[in-house]
């Protein structure tokens, strides 16, 4: 069981993996993957259903951090675009890599649909094969990524945020493990770009295979506010990556991640996996009974 992703492991990062006591960072993602199966992660990893977790862990605050959200449901035939703003996402609450962003452009109605292209003026019918065509596959299969295939299937509509010049948000992406925060890489849209810095916002000589480095970001002053986020609401998990937006200066919650790169990221140098790996004390998460 599992060899194929043994090999797979060992092609990529040229080495098989030690899942009896793993070491380097991609070996814990691959055996948490693998072998952690608390319905905590399955819970935190629906896109939808985290925002009572955030709402719970967060208090009052946490309405002021959420994504606005328009509407969910699981037909995609009544979404009411009619009465949707002139920006904003579609998205599965089961996955990765899936979305219809919708903007305007010129009077024009623009939607980008997951990494097939861009397109104009889709009809609703359009609309709700590509939303039907996310949940023919459960998402994370493939990489035997267990929380995605529990989730109920929702589709989801929520407020495409934007920068004041138009352009997508930079997503700040929190590593913590037993609910510090030790590097944190930012991803431009779509991660075109990778950069890793340390808990104090440092940049880090290391680099991610295919994914070219961006100019290095001054720490933004909200940067300890996402920090004491990030604490709360990873609180007795081991690992989890907890991401967010900075627009305008005010901080977004994005997603809980418990499987970065499903454990096949290349940090060159190598070594760096290692040095990353010795901060996850792998089943030292309490969980507490949230559910």
């Amino acid at each position: 069981m599992y060899e194929d992703e043994k090999d797979r492991f060992k092609k990529i990062h040229g080495y098989e993996p030690d899942l009896k006591n793993p070491k380097s960072f991609n070996e814990k993602v691959v055996y948490k993957k693998l072998f952690d199966r608390n319905p905590l992660i399955t819970l935190t990893a629906d896109k939808y259903r985290v925002r009572q977790y955030v709402r719970d862990r967060l208090g009052w605050e946490a309405d002021n951090h959420l994504v606005p959200l328009f509407h969910v449901t699981k037909n995609p035939y009544i979404i009411p675009l009619s009465l949707m703003p002139s920006q904003y996402v579609i998205k599965p609450n089961n996955g990765a890599g899936r979305w219809i962003i919708v903007e305007n452009d010129k009077g024009r109605k623009k939607y980008t649909v997951d990494n097939l292209g861009v397109f104009y003026d889709l009809t609703q019918d359009e609309i709700a094969n590509y939303c039907n065509d996310w949940f023919k596959t459960v998402h994370g299969t493939k990489w035997y990524e267990w929380a995605y295939q529990d989730i109920n299937p929702l589709i989801v509509v929520e407020q495409l945020l934007s920068n004041s010049d138009g352009t997508l948000p930079n997503d700040y992406r929190l590593c913590m493990f037993g609910g510090k925060l030790k590097f944190l890489y930012v991803t431009s849209p779509y991660q075109a770009t990778f950069n890793l810095y340390d808990e104090h916002f440092n940049p880090l000589p290391v680099s991610r295979k295919g994914h070219p480095e961006a100019p290095i970001e001054k720490k933004p002053f909200r940067f300890p506010s996402m920090v004491k986020y990030a604490e709360t609401l990873s609180k007795g998990f081991d690992f989890i990556r907890v991401d967010f937006y900075l627009v305008s200066s005010w901080i977004y919650f994005g997603e809980l991640t418990h499987y970065p790169g499903a454990g096949h990221s290349v940090f060159e140098p190598k070594e760096y996996d290692l040095e990353l790996g010795k901060y996850w004390k792998v089943g030292s998460g309490t969980y507490d009974r949230y559910i």
